[in-house]
């Protein structure tokens, strides 16, 4: 693992387009920790120009401009909040709210930044780092070639972040007026929360790609005059329903020669023969109900299948046997698998030096040692190339030297598998 100075450079970061400096060189990033206070750093070399007066709010703060023993440049060192992402990692799926709250923050830093007269020429998605609904800009007053105007860059940014959703967001207008400057900031932030109030949110619920948006409509449903209750007419009666039907019936049914209506004692004689004969309602004339009972079945409905003989128990003595073996095993795999408490002395680390080019030497001198090291400071403690041996885990302070050559200095995190290889330049 590389190091300069106190800082540990863990991996280089991957920017979108070449990033060069005012006198032409590439511009490197990485993602570095700090030694001394565990904090994550993003460290930017070469950089050969002084940090920056004026601290802008919004932006990574510039913690130092450090210069290494071997010449290799000075470099520019910046805080990076705990926990926070690039925003890279919501291309094309950032949450509406969350990219609101963004852009209402960056384009306040930039205005803070215009007003500071820094610039920073190449905003892109990798160069904006997000947790939750903050947002800071990277790499604020760094001394290179600009690409492109930031609120121009910052637009693009934004609308690489929202994919899809760009065309639909309410306040694309606002933002993209803000973008050509006929718009202030706290103009834009009021009309951005006014749409969240007003429009609700097309990614308040994640979204799987190629579902479309469906916007709510209102509608409005006339209102119906209430309907006056009618008069409630009573319930026909058993023989009034017996009549309608008989007088229905006989209507139907068309006599096949004609012959003169009947009196009204024939007829009356007719009805009551009919609705006594199909209608049994009066309870004094009317039979007693029958009683019916049911029994259920004493054999089942379905086939009984006979069991057969019964199957003879394990004897007591088998079963006696078959518990000690059971204990036996149990106590086989407690005896091979149970945790044994660890020796108290650890007997240290080795970690190989290799020296490049082969056949020359160096001596390797500690400057500091881990709490607990019993190892002493100050010493040379090995020449390499070969093993050298710490008693301790944690970070080393080195000091190589050669003959011929400047010493450097090295932090060394032990354990350390991989080695260490020493490039005589």
């Amino acid at each position: 693992m590389e190091s300069l100075g106190p800082y540990l450079l863990r991996r280089p970061l991957g920017l979108a387009g070449d990033i060069t400096t005012k006198n032409g060189q590439p511009l490197t990033v990485f993602e570095a920790q700090d030694a001394r206070t565990g904090i994550p750093v993003l460290v930017y070399r070469p950089v050969q120009a002084a940090l920056p007066e004026k601290r802008v709010e919004g932006s990574l703060p510039w913690l130092e401009a450090l210069t290494p023993e071997d010449g290799s440049g000075a470099a520019w060192i910046a805080e990076l909040p705990l926990g926070a992402v690039p925003a890279s990692r919501y291309l094309g799926s950032a949450p509406a709210e969350r990219l609101r709250d963004w852009v209402i923050a960056l384009a306040e830093t930039l205005e803070r930044a215009e007003a500071a007269h820094l610039e920073h020429g190449a905003i892109t998605p990798e160069r904006i780092w997000v947790k939750g609904s903050k947002a800071w800009l990277e790499g604020l007053g760094l001394p290179i070639q600009p690409l492109r105007p930031d609120r121009e860059g910052l637009l693009e940014s934004v609308r690489a972040l929202a994919g899809e959703d760009w065309s639909g967001l309410p306040w694309k207008g606002a933002f993209e007026a803000w973008v050509t400057g006929n718009l202030a900031a706290e103009q834009l932030r009021e009309q951005l929360q006014a749409a969240a109030q007003t429009v609700p949110s097309s990614r308040s619920a994640p979204k799987r790609r190629g579902s479309s948006r469906i916007e709510p409509e209102e509608f409005s449903f006339p209102v119906s005059p209430r309907p006056e209750p009618s008069p409630v007419e009573p319930a026909p009666t058993l023989e009034q329903k017996g009549e309608e039907t008989l007088e229905s019936a006989t209507t139907g049914i068309e006599p096949s020669d004609p012959s003169p209506p009947k009196s009204k004692a024939s007829l009356k004689v007719e009805i009551a023969e009919q609705t006594s004969a199909s209608e049994p309602l009066d309870t004094h004339q009317a039979s007693p109900p029958k009683k019916v009972r049911i029994d259920d079945p004493l054999e089942p409905p379905f086939p009984v299948i006979d069991p057969g003989y019964r199957r003879r128990a394990i004897p007591g003595w088998l079963r006696g046997v078959l518990l000690l073996l059971v204990l036996v095993g149990i106590g086989f795999l407690a005896y091979q698998y149970w945790p044994r408490p660890s020796p108290a002395t650890h007997p240290g680390f080795t970690v190989t030096f290799r020296v490049e080019p082969a056949g020359q030497n160096a001596r390797i001198e500690l400057l500091e040692a881990p709490e607990g090291s019993t190892m002493l400071v100050g010493t040379v403690i090995a020449e390499v190339p070969g093993p050298v041996f710490f008693d301790k885990a944690g970070v080393y302070r080195l000091r190589i030297r050669a003959n011929g050559r400047e010493p450097s200095e090295l932090l060394l995190e032990v354990p350390a598998p991989n080695g260490v290889n020493i490039r005589l330049r």
